[in-house]
């Protein structure tokens, strides 16, 4: 009997360099993992760890080479703006990429009418952040 050993080097795919969302919404950051022996991967924040609860991470083994990881952020605050870390990791290397989240203000809108020539009046929509 003769057993064969091979590895698949390890590679990672994020779903976005950056990505922006209203404040108050929610946002999922995606990397993909692909190695043999299969990676496991983590999320890290550069600024400062997340508080308990603000964050759901999930891993699903979409192959025996492939690993989707996801970090949802609910509720987004201004403190969440920064950059993210999905880090993956096998028994031979590691990887780690970055994702921006840019938590956007909330909107409202604001009509103004405002007069012309001839007693004709102009609505503007303003959208304030």
């Amino acid at each position: 009997m003769i057993t064969v050993f091979f590895s698949v080097p390890l590679s990672l795919e994020v779903g976005s360099n950056v990505t922006s969302a209203v404040v108050h919404s929610a946002v999922t950051l995606s990397c993909v993992a692909m190695s043999y022996p299969r990676a496991t991967v983590s999320w890290s924040r550069a600024s400062a760890p997340w508080p308990p609860g603000d964050a759901l991470i999930k891993s699903d083994p979409l192959s025996h080479v492939r690993v989707l990881s996801t970090l949802t952020l609910g509720a987004l605050r201004r403190q969440d703006n920064g950059t993210y870390y999905c880090a993956a990791n096998n028994r031979q290397e590691m990887l780690m990429a970055q994702q921006d989240v840019v938590v956007l203000g909330e909107f409202s809108f604001c009509s103004l009418l405002l007069p012309r020539r001839g007693g004709l009046w102009s609505q503007i929509l303003l959208l304030i952040s």
